[in-house]
């Protein structure tokens, strides 16, 4: 298998995006945006309802970006993620098992969109699921 190239970027296609926010929009912030910012969105204060869609390689770089989210949500903000609906990893059920998130399978295997606005010529090669970490209650 080889490396990821860092300059390749995989965005959720226009039609999931528009469905994703007419359902859990508007979003105020992405820390994963193209073109790539001068920030590291892994340490940067999210905003009150984020989308992300964060990079999914090398392994190990999904559980960087859940244990975020659920940082965010900790503050009080809402995040919703694209992510694979790998459902053998530990991040999955640390997801699954929280009151205040919800996830959603998306049906089929949908495929991503290049930097130049076209579709991939094939789907991704697992499923996608859609994980929406409500707020959790700040204490004052």
């Amino acid at each position: 298998m080889r490396p990821p190239d860092p300059d390749v970027f995989w965005l959720t296609p226009p039609h999931l995006m528009r469905k994703i926010d007419d359902l859990y929009g508007p979003f105020d912030f992405d820390p994963c945006p193209y073109p790539r910012q001068s920030w590291n969105g892994l340490t940067a204060d999210w905003g009150h309802n984020s989308y992300c869609n964060p990079p999914y390689l090398p392994r190990g770089t999904i559980e960087k970006w859940v244990k975020k989210a659920r940082i965010e949500q900790a503050k009080g903000n809402q995040v919703v993620m694209l992510l694979p609906a790998y459902t053998d990893r530990n991040w999955f059920h640390d997801l699954y098992d929280d009151p205040c998130t919800e996830i959603a399978f998306l049906k089929g295997r949908a495929k991503f969109t290049t930097t130049d606005g076209r579709l991939q010529r094939t789907s991704a090669r697992f499923a996608w699921m859609i994980a929406i970490l409500r707020p959790k209650e700040v204490p004052r």
